[in-house]
């Protein structure tokens, strides 16, 4: 309770004043900061799909990236108990793609779900049977 009271609202919790800041100032800012993250992630996965020619690369982080957003993003009460919900959710999703073989050693090893296949193939969008189009869409 103790913890919960000493947070207070901030300019760092309005996403309004945040965006218009803009992120080219990456000043700790919570937002700028889940901007890095994701590029970060983007980065990662798109590199480890492309090399193992395993496009289920974000499905590893798609349970976990959540939760580090949200924790980054804590600066009060409310946003100090989203971060809970949102952890509680991820681990429970993290364990079930673990369960089912999701998480294996090294990291761009596994299964691929089937869909990228079918969606490489151009079997919704035709276009993306072109490697350029692919690989702009992967990332």
């Amino acid at each position: 309770i103790l913890m919960l009271s000493s947070l207070s609202s901030s300019s760092s919790c309005d996403l309004l004043d945040a965006l218009l800041m803009g992120v080219k100032e990456f000043d700790g800012n919570p937002y700028n900061t889940s901007v890095l993250v994701c590029a970060f992630a983007t980065i990662l996965t798109f590199v480890a799909s492309t090399l193992s020619g395993n496009y289920s690369q974000v499905d590893k982080i798609w349970s976990i990236i959540p939760a580090i957003y949200a924790w980054i993003a804590v600066c009060d009460a409310r946003t100090l108990l989203m971060a809970c919900v949102t952890t509680i959710w991820a681990v429970r999703l993290t364990w079930n793609f673990n369960r089912r073989g999701g998480y294996k050693w090294p990291p761009w090893d596994g299964d691929e779900d089937y869909r990228w296949e079918e969606i490489q193939k151009g079997h919704f969008i035709t276009v993306l049977k072109n490697p350029i189009a692919w690989h702009l869409f992967n990332f």
